[in-house]
């Protein structure tokens, strides 16, 4: 059982580390790139938590972003967060969010959230997504081979090819990045993915 004070107190220390605002900028030069090549200038953050990863669009004139959270300890801060630029924030699952939109088009940014999120979710989500990138960054899923899962809502750690197999999608950058040390091993801890659905 997760303690959600103690769930919400780690969220915000992992917000302010030095690897997560390493995170933040290189999702932002992605951003800014891919940007001008979507029509539609929409930025979607899925699974925004509290907020933390808008950092992303600072910066950026006149963003139209939404942003999804389905966790309701979440949501007060998130729309803190969201009303200061904004924002729109939808108190949602994707799954349910996927449900009420036919069709959506954009720039789509999961940061360190499609492990969090059920298959089926993903599956509802990629039947409504057009002409779009869709940003990831992630944990290296070797990581859980050294040190299990390092959060217990982690549904499970995605590989690229199982991700843009589910999105139905093409993977047109995928890279790995900030070596560390993890117990006795070294491995880049990070990977973004970026992926082109038609």
């Amino acid at each position: 059982m997760i303690n959600l004070d103690n769930y919400i107190d780690k969220v915000k220390k992992f917000n302010d580390r030095e690897d997560y605002l390493k995170d933040i900028k290189t999702a932002k030069f992605f951003l800014e790139n891919y940007l001008s090549n979507v029509k539609s200038k929409k930025i979607y953050f899925i699974g925004t938590g509290l907020g933390g990863d808008s950092k992303i669009i600072q910066g950026i004139k006149n963003p139209k972003v939404i942003g999804v959270e389905p966790r309701d300890t979440f949501q007060e801060q998130a729309t803190k967060v969201y009303n200061n630029f904004g924002g729109k924030l939808m108190k949602m699952d994707l799954g349910e969010f996927s449900k009420i939109n036919s069709k959506l088009s954009g720039i789509f940014l999961f940061i360190h959230s499609i492990n969090h999120i059920s298959k089926n979710q993903l599956m509802y989500f990629q039947k409504i997504v057009k002409n779009s990138f869709i940003i990831i960054i992630n944990p290296n899923p070797e990581i859980e081979k050294i040190v299990g899962k390092t959060d217990q809502t982690v549904i499970s750690y995605l590989k690229a090819k199982e991700i843009g197999t589910l999105l139905k999608s093409e993977i047109v950058f995928d890279f790995f990045y900030n070596k560390k040390k993890i117990k006795t091993k070294e491995i880049f801890l990070r990977e973004i993915i970026i992926f082109k659905t038609n």
